[in-house]
């Protein structure tokens, strides 16, 4: 089950979330993803390791997103288990290791919040978890999956996918939709949004 719907987001929702793409949201840089390396900015709404919220903007994000996959995706939720903000940048025409983001049954929802190149990729081959021995990361140079589905960034555009199935994303060219935002104003100021920003969440 791969699922993609344009124009997800109401008027109001995208307002609500537009504060992501403004210059105070705060960033952190993550030194590594997946198999160690390719460096991200991120913001944490919701570790992986915990189910106590890390950001006092989880809250209004949640909501949108979980109102999204009951109501627009017609899905049942139960709770999440990660929920980020990311900004990811590398090598153009590379691509991040096919990985899962927990190595148990699980859900990803993604949001792109930005018009930007640098597919996902999906593969019809699920990870193989034996304990400890788990292969929910593989690196690319190793990999030979089958693509399921490749889903091109676009914005307010959503997937939601099986989150045992491995994944990952291309990196866009440098100087892709090198481009203003015209939507999007921050006082006087409109922002370069030459970027790739999504919303990614696990869920039950």
């Amino acid at each position: 089950m791969i699922k993609v719907s344009d124009n997800i987001l109401t008027k109001k929702q995208e307002q609500d979330l537009q504060f992501i793409l403004g210059d105070k949201f705060p960033w952190y840089s993550a030194p590594a993803s997946t198999c160690g390396r390719w460096p991200y900015l991120s913001h944490m709404f919701l570790n992986r390791d915990s189910e106590v919220p890390n950001s006092h903007y989880f809250p209004i994000v949640s909501e949108v997103i979980k109102h999204i996959i009951i109501n627009k995706f017609k899905l049942p939720f139960n709770k999440f288990m990660r929920l980020n903000a990311n900004w990811s940048f590398g090598p153009e025409g590379r691509t991040t290791d096919p990985h899962a983001d927990h190595p148990w049954d699980h859900k990803v929802f993604i949001l792109y919040l930005t018009q930007a190149k640098g597919e996902t990729i999906i593969y019809k081959e699920k990870i193989k978890y034996k304990g400890e021995d788990s292969s929910y990361m593989v690196p690319v140079e190793k990999f030979k999956g089958r693509i399921a589905k490749r889903i091109h960034p676009k914005k307010n555009r959503a997937a939601i996918f099986p989150g045992l199935n491995y994944h990952c994303h291309k990196f866009a060219a440098q100087k892709v939709n090198d481009t203003v935002d015209p939507s999007y104003r921050d006082g006087d100021n409109k922002l370069n949004l030459n970027r790739r920003v999504i919303l990614i969440a696990s869920f039950s």
